[in-house]
């Protein structure tokens, strides 16, 4: 099976020394893409750990750029690290291309690099 941007993952059950876990809510890893006719900007989350904690981490730090779409990368995780102390925590990157510049601002924090 090939999976292409956009595509989602197929979600399937296992059992695991863990229990019987659902694919989508075990991963941990949420990303999403905001485009505007000045800009795109791409968030990337990745819940410390494994399980629907990791899951809640990266879906709430996807949240914060939904809720502010303009803020800058900075300012983004600066959000988001105030967004997650009630979880686990995330790595995140945010990286934003201006269409009219051909600027990239690139920010992160964790175990991810640019």
């Amino acid at each position: 099976m090939a999976l292409q941007i956009g595509d989602t993952a197929p979600d399937f059950e296992a059992e695991t020394t863990e229990g019987r876990i659902h694919f989508h809510d075990w991963i941990g890893d949420s990303w999403v893409v905001l485009q505007t006719n000045r800009q795109m900007t791409i968030l990337v989350a990745d819940g410390l750990g494994h399980g629907p904690d990791a899951n809640r981490a990266s879906a709430e730090a996807v949240r914060v750029l939904r809720n502010y779409p303009e803020s800058s990368p900075k300012a983004l995780l600066e959000r988001v690290h105030l967004a997650l102390r009630s979880t686990r925590g995330a790595a995140v990157a945010v990286a934003r291309m201006d269409v009219a510049d051909g600027k990239l601002t690139f920010s992160s924090v964790g175990n991810i690099s640019g």
